[in-house]
Order: C-alpha cells, then sequence, then structure tokens
C-alpha cells in the first residue's frame, strides 16, 4: 500500500531552540501511489489505482485533486513551473513497450507528445523550457519547448541512468565503463587466462554553455545524480 502525504515545518523564533513542530497531511487514499513531485503548490505523482498507471495532481492551494492523463501506461512524472512530463508507453505493443514523452501544460491545458519516433525513451526530467531524457538507455536527449528543436547530448556503448537538468548542466548516470581483470586459471592440461569485466558507474555533466561534456566521478561506484545552481550531487 503507498500514500502520498506532505508535511509543513514550523520553527518558533525564540532566543532558545526550540522543537519543530511537523504537521503530516495524506493526500492520497488509492494505497497505489507513488514517485511524487513537487513544484510551487502543485504536488504529482504516479498512481496504480483500477489497474493502470496514470498522473494526478493535488493542488496544495486549492485542496483539489486532477487526473492528468488518461492513457493508463503514464510514468516516472515531473513537473516544472505549469509543465508536467512523463514517460507514456500508450503507442507500445504486448511484446515490447516502446514508452514516448509527453507534456502537458497546466496553462492551457494541452497534452503534446515530445518523441515520435517509436524508440524507447525514458526517464524524464526538466528545468524551464528543457526536457531531457534517456533514449535506449544509450544516449541523453534534449527538447526545448520553445523553439521546439531535439538534440543528443550524449552516448554512451553502454547504458545511461537518471539524467537531471539545472540550469545549462545536464548530468546523468553513465554505466559505460568496464574494468578488466585478469584471472589465471589452472587445469591438468594447461592454465590460461579469462577476463572479468566489472560494470562501473560514474557521473558526467554537459554544459550547454561551452558544449564541453566532463566525467566528474572515477571511484565506479556513483549513481542518481542532482543538480541546484553550481552544485551536482
Amino acid at each position: 500500500m503507498f500514500s502520498v502525504l506532505f508535511s509543513s515545518a514550523v520553527l518558533a523564533a525564540t532566543i532558545q531552540d526550540t522543537p519543530t513542530t511537523i504537521t503530516k497531511t495524506q493526500i492520497t487514499t488509492s494505497g497505489s501511489a507513488e514517485r511524487p513531485a513537487i513544484f510551487s503548490d502543485k504536488i504529482i505523482w504516479q498512481d496504480y489505482r483500477n489497474d493502470i498507471t496514470d498522473i494526478y495532481m493535488y493542488n496544495l492551494s486549492t485542496s483539489k485533486e486532477v487526473q492528468i492523463t488518461t492513457s493508463g501506461s503514464a510514468e516516472a512524472p515531473v513537473i516544472y513551473n505549469d509543465k508536467i512530463v512523463w514517460m507514456d508507453g500508450r503507442n507500445g505493443n504486448f511484446s515490447l513497450e516502446k514508452p514516448d514523452i509527453y507534456v502537458y501544460d497546466l496553462s492551457t491545458y494541452k497534452e503534446t507528445r515530445v518523441t515520435t519516433n517509436g524508440s524507447y525513451s525514458t526517464s524524464p526530467a526538466i528545468y524551464k523550457d528543457r526536457i531531457v531524457w534517456t533514449n535506449y538507455s544509450s544516449s541523453v536527449q534534449m527538447y526545448n519547448l520553445s523553439t521546439h528543436q531535439k538534440s543528443q547530448i550524449s552516448s554512451s556503448e553502454s547504458m545511461i541512468f537518471s539524467p537531471t537538468i539545472y540550469g545549462n548542466i545536464i548530468a546523468w548516470e553513465d554505466f559505460r565503463v568496464f574494468r578488466e581483470e585478469n584471472a589465471q586459471v589452472g587445469s591438468n592440461t594447461s592454465d590460461f587466462s579469462i577476463h572479468k569485466k566489472n560494470p562501473t558507474r560514474d557521473i558526467c555533466f554537459y554544459d550547454l554553455s561551452t558544449h564541453k561534456k566532463i566525467q566528474i566521478t572515477t571511484d565506479g561506484s556513483a549513481a542518481h545524480p542532482a543538480i541546484y545552481e553550481d552544485r551536482i550531487v
């Protein structure tokens, strides 16, 4: 059972430290809500109610819930200002789902399909008028809502996960590095070498202002980056 909740913290302004008072409010009762995101007074999430997956929104100012999608296959929602973005498998088939990226404009009540090439587009993120996502988990793609232009930011011979964007910086988890280790295997007749490949995960980012890609971790164990201003964590 899953529910979406939010809390508000009120800190008393006194000379002495005062314990924080937390008020928790449950905003869903479906028991199947996941992956919440928030911007301003709007909370969004994916909900498995009725055995299908759709995106819902709760407005903290009006205390009202609104269903955003009706496809039954919408997942991984993100929000910035009045734009809600998600991945949607409505154009797939029973043998292979091929999710596309969609955006919904709360100010115009208009839904737009961003990707139309039938590729496996997942893990969207948004900042202002830029949407980023992974394509078949092998490249980072970007769409500019103002210019309606698509562009490829980076690609990998292996896999790319968890793209995120803030300002001119796009960061992601890169699964492209393999470390080879030699191991001697003995037998009664001969010895021979085998190679064991251990996958590694590192964080890379791309600067849209300089058009440069930089790998910022080298220990092979970094995952799920987040960005705020000039900081990547």
